[in-house]
């Protein structure tokens, strides 16, 4: 599953929701 290949996308997907988680409280989304 720990592919070594470049995921932008992933990483601002995974950054933005872990900055979103707390300030919309979406904790259980995560």
């Amino acid at each position: 599953m720990m592919k070594q290949e470049p995921s932008p996308w992933f990483l601002q997907f995974s950054f933005l929701h872990f900055l979103r988680a707390p300030l919309t409280a979406d904790t259980s989304e995560f």
